[in-house]
């Protein structure tokens, strides 16, 4: 086990910190904005105060249940399902990180949903054996982009002709510990 210092707990502290308080933020503001719909209806069934004031809080929650119910139900329409993928695209062009927290979300629950993300793999073509990310791949092209070095960022794209090179798909996860140890840990993976 090694030693962390005072420096690195603070700054992880910090990293966890920022993104707990900006989603309790949020669903805070979900809250209020369903409470303020619910309050017209609750006080038309004299409703409002039945459990006290808990009671907006309780009918605004089954609300935000019904809501994700009914666009569960929506996402079962061909044409809706398409534009959620096509909008889900758009964003990953964007913010190609995004790409990472959900090869890691599909992986840690096992959704199988990672079908249409980009796969972690070790491409080997004349300029060594890189670790990569599939985007892309027909009959004879598949276009990757080098996994920037300690992080799993994507980098640079590169298109590559499938008859000049050969990939091995490996897992998210082991791309993400290779990484944090500045590639340790690769070549046991590129000799299996």
């Amino acid at each position: 086990m090694y030693k962390l210092s005072i420096k690195t707990i603070l700054f992880n502290g910090i990293a966890l910190a920022l993104p707990l308080a900006v989603v309790a933020y949020i669903v805070f503001r979900f809250f209020v904005i369903f409470e303020k719909m619910v309050l017209p209806a609750a006080k038309l069934l004299h409703i409002a105060t039945v459990f006290g004031e808990l009671t907006l809080t309780i009918l605004a929650i089954l609300l935000m249940l019904f809501l994700a119910f009914f666009l569960g139900l929506l996402m079962q329409i061909s044409y809706v399902s398409n534009s959620r993928k096509l909008l889900e695209d758009l964003i990953l062009k964007i913010i190609p990180s995004l790409n990472n927290l959900k090869l890691i979300a599909a992986e840690k629950l096992e959704t199988g949903d990672a079908a249409g993300a980009w796969k972690p793999v070790l491409l080997e073509y004349s300029e060594g054996i890189i670790p990569s990310y599939l985007i892309e791949e027909t009959e004879t092209l598949a276009t990757f982009s080098k996994v920037k070095i300690p992080g799993t960022e994507p980098g640079e794209i590169v298109i590559l002709r499938k008859d000049s090179m050969v990939y091995t798909e490996i897992s998210i996860s082991q791309l993400r510990i290779a990484s944090r140890q500045f590639g340790k840990g690769l070549i046991s993976l590129i000799e299996k």
